[in-house]
């Protein structure tokens, strides 16, 4: 299977170099001339290496450079110096262990030799196998014969002949190397044979000369130079694989990446992009860590070719002040509204980019923030709306010390100033509440609240609920008293244990308009009445926005889970307000009825081949589904399907009609074909009912993808069919190789 996995994956990357460049096929004839002329010897050791490997303990115990020797045979001519050990060597001297069936040790000149079947175990855990090893110097230098290493990161290297200079350079004559596991009787999936490679440990470099690449035994890339930094590198100057694509807005592209290691604490990555339509985008990374703070700066800069100069910038940045306060500051621009879409950015799909200063304090029992905001809106779906400015916002956060029975208080104070181009707006909000929470012995679970929120607001020149222009100042009271019950029944036998938790929430607050035309609303213009908030005092976000009237929610919660494998949950909840208002169902089409819909939430996961996670809420009267999302994941990895499902409807109200109707399916199948090879098939569809059939495929795309212990092939083609912000993504097909220990090549786009 391993051999027929490599022909396969070798056949995949032959056909896409061929394909790739013209003239693959002669550059191919020319490798191997010079591929028949490098080693062929295999790095197949028949040795369990741990045995070799001394312990952690040995190697310290021996630091005082004591020499140990163990054999069969043991001579010491005390006239000369010489000890000569036969059968069974094993020698540890200055952290290094060597064995072998006979060795001549000069205790003088700390001259060694060793004879067949030699192991030496240096300082690092590199293993090296030899038939003949020689060391001089105070053990600083060495020449090996038809040696193999295995190094500390499980790579291997082989050779015939290496040579050890000055205990830090290592040159090896007719080398191969390779991180793949290697079997008997067959090549690795890949690796590189070279005339000579150095090992500089001084400068951490490994250095090929006329270097073959080869992929499944047949070479398919040549050079006459090659240089990386040696394993034990996590950081290092220098030019990176550069990534080869295209697209339909860009043509061609090419972007060489160099990145410079400033310092142990600082570095910088540049990475144009030459388009064949656009001219050069100039792309940069800037990241500095200091003693307490942070900084990671990037963006880009380009011409197109409407002469036009575009570009973005992304800064964020950290500082901790002392103890209990940091700084946070989030730059975001972009020169357009498509921009970042249209040459691939982080942050393409976005609504808007926010901007930000925010200083945050922590101490014991309390929080404190104060930010400033930004916001550029880069979206269609709020095309037209002012962009804000927040100047400030602000927000504290107090939790009481725990007081007699167990009460506690809580307060919350926030404020923000809003300004428009259409008017400015204030708000000062204090939200105050003292909560009892109670076990009885029976194992019910009480908690009263009692909660007041006072708000303050302040409007000029802005443009009320009905289009009209306000100034003038406002004040609003919501005083508010709660009780909730818990009570969970748990019954256990020898397979499973289930858990059945009715809850019920019961408000007490007056009847009152929720927000009315001098109210600004800024922080809770959406609300969706799902399993997630059906429980809660008021279900709106922010402050604006809060529910009147007095009411009682309730639902169940349903658990199990096996004790081999296996568990399921579900819950169940409705509403119901004793006044009738508008205020409680924000969202809900039938929101001026005093029972809610029907709100909840499935979940099951019987074995490891089936999960599902369903959560809906049911038209009270009619049992129509005013919201569904579904997601599955069925099968054995083998052939795996999922379904992600989204409906939500409407909102008749205004109040969620940003994007009107959201009906979306997303398919895939996948599957792990084998230890190596997966590949995954998936499709976006937009179901809405004002969208037609024929242009209702969103997206479609299918992945293939080979992992093993040292390489990984993934090819990727998907076709984009949305047309977001005017922006055609078009045909995208990526092809990444990822020969691990040594680096990344990419093309697609």
């Amino acid at each position: 299977m391993l051999r027929q996995n490599k022909q396969i994956l070798k056949s995949l990357i032959l056909c896409l170099v061929v394909l790739s460049y013209k003239p693959a096929i002669a550059q191919m004839q020319n490798i191997k001339k010079i591929h028949d002329q490098l080693p062929t010897a295999g790095l197949n050791i028949d040795k369990n290496l741990t045995s070799f490997i001394p312990t952690e303990k040995n190697l310290k115990d021996n630091e005082n450079g004591e020499i140990r020797f163990i054999a069969d045979e043991l001579i010491q001519d005390k006239d000369t110096g010489i000890i000569t050990a036969n059968g069974n060597v094993e020698i540890d001297y200055k952290n290094m262990n060597i064995t072998a069936q006979k060795v001549v040790f000069d205790q003088k000149t700390e001259h060694v030799e060793a004879f067949d079947d030699v192991v030496f175990v240096e300082p690092d855990g590199s293993v090296v196998f030899s038939d003949y090893f020689e060391i001089t110097g105070d053990m600083k230098n060495a020449v090996l014969n038809d040696v193999k290493i295995v190094l500390a990161d499980k790579s291997r290297l082989a050779a015939n002949k290496a040579t050890r200079i000055n205990a830090n350079k290592k040159v090896l004559d007719k080398a191969i190397y390779t991180s793949c596991d290697v079997c008997r009787g067959e090549d690795p999936v890949w690796q590189i044979k070279a005339n000579k490679v150095t090992h500089d440990e001084v400068k951490q470099n490994v250095m090929y000369e006329d270097a073959v690449l080869e992929l499944g035994g047949t070479p398919i890339f040549y050079t006459p130079y090659l240089s990386h930094p040696d394993p034990k590198v996590k950081r290092r100057s220098g030019f990176l694989t550069p990534r080869l694509g295209g697209n339909n807005n860009l043509g061609m592209t090419l972007q060489p990446t160099y990145y410079w290691a400033a310092s142990d604490y600082q570095d910088f990555t540049f990475s144009p992009i030459f388009t064949s339509k656009e001219g050069i985008v100039y792309t940069g990374e800037y990241r500095q860590n200091f003693m307490d703070s942070e900084i990671v700066a990037k963006g880009s800069i380009t011409q197109d070719s409407e002469y036009e100069v575009r570009g973005h910038i992304f800064l964020n940045a950290r500082h901790e002040i002392d103890d209990n306060w940091v700084s946070k500051m989030q730059i975001e621009s972009a020169s357009s509204d498509n921009f970042l879409d249209k040459y691939d950015f982080e942050k393409e799909h976005e609504a808007w980019l926010n901007s930000y200063l925010k200083f945050e304090g922590f101490d014991n029992r309390n929080y404190m923030g104060v930010e400033l905001h930004d916001f550029q809106i880069i979206s269609d779906n709020f095309k037209g709306e002012d962009e804000p400015i927040v100047l400030p916002y602000f927000d504290y956060h107090n939790i009481g010390e725990i007081g007699k029975y167990g009460a506690y208080s809580e307060m919350n104070l926030n404020a923000y100033a809003m300004s428009r181009d259409e008017g400015n707006n204030q708000r000062l909000s204090a939200r105050t509440s003292w909560n009892l929470p109670y076990l009885s012995p029976g194992g019910s679970s009480y908690k009263l609240s009692a909660q007041l929120q006072t708000d303050f607001y302040n409007a000029s020149d802005y443009i009320d609920n009905n289009g009209e222009e306000f100034d003038g100042s406002t004040v609003r009271f919501n005083p508010n008293i709660s009780l909730e019950w818990k009570h969970p029944f748990v019954k256990s036998t020898e397979n499973y244990t289930s858990i059945i938790e009715p809850v019920v929430v019961a408000i007490a607050s007056p009847t009152d308009e929720n927000i009315n035309d001098d109210i600004t609303n800024e922080d809770s213009r959406d609300i969706n009445l799902d399993d997630t908030n059906l429980l809660e005092v008021n279900r709106y976000n922010g402050f604006d926005s809060i529910e009147t009237g007095s009411r009682i929610n309730y639902g169940i919660n349903v658990n199990a889970y096996g004790h081999e494998s296996g568990k399921a949950s579900l819950f169940l909840g409705q509403s119901y307000k004793l006044d009738n208002n508008d205020t409680a169902y924000g969202g809900e089409s039938n929101n001026e009825d005093n029972l809610s819909d029907y709100i909840g939430r499935i979940y099951a996961s019987p074995n490891d081949n089936f999960d599902l996670v369903y959560r809906f809420r049911f038209n009270k009267d009619t049992l129509k589904p005013e919201y569904n999302e579904l997601a599955t994941a069925i099968g054995p990895p083998i052939f795996r399907t999922g379904i992600n499902y989204v409906f939500l409807e409407e909102d008749e109200d205004g109040i969620r009609d940003d994007f009107g109707e959201r009906k979306e399916l997303y398919l895939t199948v996948s599957s792990a074909m084998t230890k190596n090879w997966s590949t995954k098939l998936y499709s976006r569809f937009d179901l809405s009912d004002d969208v037609n059939k024929e242009e209702s495929l969103l997206e479609y795309g299918a992945d293939l993808i080979y992992d093993d212990e040292c390489f990984q092939f993934d090819a990727d083609i998907s076709k984009d069919f949305s047309d977001y912000n005017n922006y055609d993504a078009g045909l995208s097909i990526t092809f990444t190789l990822t020969f691990k220990t040594l680096g990344v090549v990419s093309t697609g786009g």
